[in-house]
């Protein structure tokens, strides 16, 4: 066989292989009415459409979105557990509120949520008509875990709760003029007040408590507040303080006052080397119906020593003027000597003064009180 008939044989079966393919391939195709998918290489099956209702096994297209990034077209991200992700961060309301709806069920949200505003915290806050209404539970940290906080009841002594009782307190601070410090204070004063940064008069209506207990020979203090008071004087028969009475009325012999009203009297005091004592201006001493001889009972000077005496002798009862009483003194309480005497009644009563003799102790001696006579006999004494 020549070259030319190789080559038309090779033709002619080339044809025939072309249609047959031809016709194999318009059987397949034209054996299905619609739009199709392949399930297989060789098996096509029918679209499905919405109608077609759930549990839908085949005939389903497998279309994967592609979204616009500004200059390529990207797959879009997901996963089996989550579904397609969504950037929050980007949403944009565009002016209007987004609403989140929760198909009456509930929104579960995984991880952190950063909510970002834009409004500056500031005094004489305008009351806001788009606030978001929440409800949080307040815990505290006591150390190891998160606790809710408790609260408690109106009044004082709030007992500290159980465990898993956080209770919450306020702490009050004042500015000093750079930064905010925590306020001052204690148990038995209260909230410490620099009162002596009060400009003006302050009206105090209760006690007014001092730090220093009051006593003797006590120190010029150098704190000392310029005021007003009610005095008062310390009774040492009680450990009681008592506030001064006054003297309605001028005049001698007043009464002692009974305790709990505290008189106040002005004395002058005299030192004798040991203790302070009230001065005396005299001493006085009144002896009735006597009738035998001997020396009278003896009046003490020594607190306020005197120099001028006196002695007046009564006769009572009686007629014999024959007498003899002497004025005696001394100044150890044991030698006493006589200084003046009376030794007639012709005058009765009769006195005899003295001047400028001192002692600190004086008495009457009766040497010879007359026969059948009774006598007073008074004593005074004068600085």
């Amino acid at each position: 066989m020549n070259k030319f008939g190789r080559y038309l044989i090779l033709s002619v079966g080339g044809f025939v292989i072309v249609g047959l393919l031809a016709i194999g391939s318009y059987g397949a195709i034209r054996s299905i009415n619609g739009l199709a998918v392949a399930q297989t290489g060789t098996l096509w099956n029918n679209l499905k459409d919405a109608a077609f209702g759930d549990d839908a096994t085949k005939g389903i297209m497998v279309v994967s979105p592609y979204l616009f990034d500004g200059t390529n077209f990207d797959r879009a991200r997901g996963d089996t557990a989550n579904g397609i992700d969504v950037d929050v961060t980007r949403l944009n309301d565009g002016g209007n509120i987004i609403s989140v709806d929760d198909g009456a069920g509930s929104l579960t949200v995984d991880g952190t949520i950063t909510s970002i505003g834009n409004t500056t915290p500031s005094d004489t806050f305008t009351n806001p008509t788009t606030s978001i209404p929440t409800f949080s539970l307040n815990a505290g940290w006591n150390g190891a875990t998160w606790d809710r906080t408790r609260y408690f009841l109106d009044g004082d002594a709030g007992a500290i709760g159980t465990v898993n009782i956080q209770p919450v307190f306020s702490f009050g601070r004042v500015f000093n003029g750079t930064t905010w410090d925590r306020m001052r204070g204690n148990i038995i004063n209260g909230l410490l007040v620099d009162v002596s940064r009060i400009q003006s008069t302050v009206t105090i209506d209760g006690v007014v408590r001092g730090e220093n207990t009051p006593m003797d020979t006590f120190n010029n203090p150098n704190d000392s507040i310029n005021m007003n008071s009610l005095n008062s004087a310390f009774d040492d028969g009680t450990s009681k303080w008592e506030r001064n009475r006054s003297l309605d009325t001028d005049s001698d012999n007043h009464l002692v006052i009974a305790r709990g009203a505290l008189s106040t009297l002005n004395h002058i005091y005299e030192f004798d080397g040991t203790t302070f004592d009230r001065i005396r201006h005299s001493f006085n001493q009144n002896t009735i119906d006597i009738t035998t001889n001997g020396t009278g009972t003896t009046v003490d000077m020594t607190q306020t020593p005197m120099s001028k005496y006196t002695m007046v002798v009564n006769r009572t009862a009686g007629a014999t003027n024959v007498v003899e009483i002497d004025f005696e003194c001394s100044l150890n309480d044991t030698a006493f000597v006589q200084k003046g005497t009376i030794i007639t009644l012709a005058t009765n009563p009769f006195s005899v003064s003295l001047g400028d003799v001192p002692c600190n102790q004086m008495r009457y001696n009766v040497v010879t009180v007359g026969a059948g006579n009774t006598l007073d006999i008074d004593l005074l004494s004068m600085r």
